[in-house]
């Protein structure tokens, strides 16, 4: 009898034994399940930051604009300094009238034509311009049109030694003697002629108001180029 019952007794120990390991194999699988659930949520944050270039494109885009705007303004301003360059005048003194252009034209073309240096200008009455031109101790008379743009004739003459050493000596020529009174006293060239006088030389140039008929006399000096009023 005794050793029937210690059997009966031992069955249920055994059952037991078995519950708790079983139990315990169960209490594993959701720790296993937790800790997956865990890791699939530690990926969502890494998806949204994602996400997040998106944000500073949009903002990279914002600054874009505003630097575009800049430019534009910039252009404005460019446009704005080319325009104050166009209001500029004329370089070297104020703009020469029509009379005086072919004044000047003439000169250069009787230069040209002669192969000298011009000593003396005068306006014909009949509008036609006359320049002597220093040629190898010679001179050459030359007429041009009125609009100095053509040779209209010449001729041969004599030219006195002081005269050629004047010429020669001259470091303002007449061109610039002319540019240095219209600086001064405006108006525009009727004459020039280079004189001669106690061993200097200077160009004695005639300029017509820009209003009423008088003229004025002017002196120039042909070494230093000082002007001053007769």
């Amino acid at each position: 009898m005794t050793a029937r019952l210690s059997r009966r007794s031992g069955a249920p120990a055994l059952a037991l034994t078995v519950a708790l390991l079983l139990t315990g194999c169960t209490g594993d699988a959701p720790e296993e399940s937790s800790d997956g659930s865990s890791t699939s949520a530690s990926q969502d944050p890494a998806a949204d930051a994602s996400d997040s270039p998106s944000g500073s494109g949009d903002e990279d885009t914002g600054s874009g604009d505003g630097e575009s705007g800049d430019a534009a303004e910039g252009g404005s301003d460019d446009g704005g300094s080319d325009d104050e360059a166009s209001d500029d005048g004329t370089e070297g003194g104020p703009a020469l009238d029509e009379r005086t252009t072919a004044g000047f034209s003439a000169i250069a073309i009787s230069e040209s034509e002669a192969g000298g240096s011009a000593y003396a200008l005068e306006s014909e009455d009949g509008g036609t311009w006359t320049v002597d031109v220093a040629v190898d101790g010679a001179t050459v008379e030359v007429t041009v049109a009125a609009d100095g743009t053509s040779v209209e004739g010449t001729s041969d003459g004599d030219l006195d030694a002081a005269d050629t050493d004047a010429v020669d000596g001259a470091k303002v020529q007449m061109i610039e003697a002319v540019q240095r009174v219209l600086a001064e006293a405006g108006g525009s060239v009727a004459g020039v002629e280079l004189e001669t006088e106690d061993g200097g030389a200077a160009w004695a140039v005639t300029v017509l108001p820009g209003s009423g008929d008088a003229t004025q006399e002017y002196r120039v000096d042909a070494g230093s180029g000082e002007v001053t009023e007769d």
